[in-house]
């Protein structure tokens, strides 16, 4: 087994017991009575103190294995930052890199029919979130779907109905009498937006 010497760094046989290029002793010092047992000692030959080999470099050896393994595993979370959106009495959590487009903004009342939409835009995509009710009518979600087709799924807390267009794809549910569809231009973007 390959040696060096604490004091200089220098190479030592296992044998030997004082390093040839300065002199200090390679035994290790009994913490009890200081006495110097052979190489191989377990037990002090003074005392019968035991002779513990150090674990420092094991235990150094460990706790880097786990700083990389930390590492490893945290580096592909990324915490995306949001921000707090809120279209009629909707409110979500988006991402925060994404910036409203004002000129989409919709806000009509069409004969009793109310349409309320933002749009909110980054480099890449976009997210839309349009509330449609009517004070004369009510909206059935079972209608809802039979207009405007989907996949019955569960999404913000709510059973509703999921849809891919050609350019979007969309999550719409009832509440209070309101129909609120969420589009987004990946489809990812929709398990990330929040229902406050």
């Amino acid at each position: 087994m390959t040696k060096f010497c604490k004091n200089c760094g220098a190479y030592i046989s296992e044998n030997d017991a004082f390093c040839t290029d300065c002199g200090k002793s390679t035994l290790k010092t009994c913490p009890k009575c200081r006495e110097q047992p052979t190489v191989h000692s377990k037990f002090c030959p003074n005392c019968g103190y035991e002779i513990k080999s150090s674990r420092l470099p094991i235990i150094i050896a460990a706790l880097a294995v786990i700083a990389i393994v930390t590492a490893i595993v945290i580096s592909p979370i990324t915490i995306t930052s949001m921000q707090e959106v809120q279209v009629d009495t909707f409110s979500f959590n988006i991402p925060d890199n994404f910036e409203e487009d004002p000129a989409s903004t919709i806000d009509e009342n069409d004969k009793g029919t109310i349409t309320k939409s933002k749009c909110w835009n980054d480099s890449a995509d976009f997210i839309q979130i349009e509330v449609l009710y009517s004070k004369n009518s009510k909206i059935d979600m079972e209608n809802v779907n039979v207009n405007m087709g989907g996949q019955a799924e569960t999404l913000f807390g709510y059973d509703g109905y999921y849809n891919e267009f050609s350019d979007a794809y969309s999550f719409s549910f009832v509440d209070n009498n309101k129909l609120c569809t969420v589009y987004t231009s990946n489809p990812d973007l929709l398990t990330e937006i929040e229902l406050v």
